[in-house]
């Protein structure tokens, strides 16, 4: 026989969780971008009064994702620019669809320090359980480190070319190196 406190605990719970509302939370209905991705990244930008380009190709992303957070990492060359990131499901295909925003590990909030600021907003289109996937989106950056200063924007554009999460912090409390002057992702 069960005891009645053991009971009345059981109808509480299964109560509470009849109160609830009947859509899960988006941390549970969400696109999955983990992974190694290749693509390019295009900055154009202002140096000293003088416009410049910049194209890197065939460079490695990899994207680790913990709920609603993503940690980033960006290849280039011997260079690694972290990213820490907030996905945002699409309302309607919620693990198809979505958006997120990244920060440049390191970014704060002096933009006339000797650190480089890079703040972004993505779109993301993944198809559940499959490799295929793709990201665009834009970052706009400073860096008043550079002598003369720069500041611009840049076009990402990646497709996934594995799906298997690489383990990556999903934050930027872990000190990271800056990189040096004029060097961007």
């Amino acid at each position: 026989m069960i005891p009645k406190r053991a009971l009345l605990a059981a109808a509480g719970v299964l109560g509470l969780a009849m109160a609830l509302p009947s859509h899960a939370p988006a941390a549970f209905i969400t696109y999955n971008i983990a992974g190694t991705w290749t693509g390019s990244i295009k900055c154009s930008g202002v140096r000293g009064g003088v416009k410049v380009k910049s194209k890197r190709q065939k460079i490695t992303m990899t994207i680790s994702q913990l709920d609603l957070n993503v940690g980033i990492a960006v290849q280039n060359g011997n260079a690694t620019t972290r990213y820490a990131g907030l996905l945002n499901p699409d309302k309607k295909k919620p693990e198809q669809k979505g958006e997120f925003a990244v920060v440049a590990c390191g970014t704060n909030s002096t933009a006339a320090d000797l650190t480089a600021d890079e703040l972004g907003r993505m779109q993301a289109s993944t198809k559940p359980g499959k490799v295929k996937a793709t990201i665009k989106g834009i970052t706009y950056y400073s860096a008043a480190g550079n002598a003369p200063p720069e500041a611009g924007s840049c076009k990402w554009s990646w497709k996934r070319t594995d799906n298997l999460d690489p383990q990556l912090q999903t934050d930027c409390t872990t000190p990271i190196m800056a990189l040096p002057a004029g060097v961007r992702p």
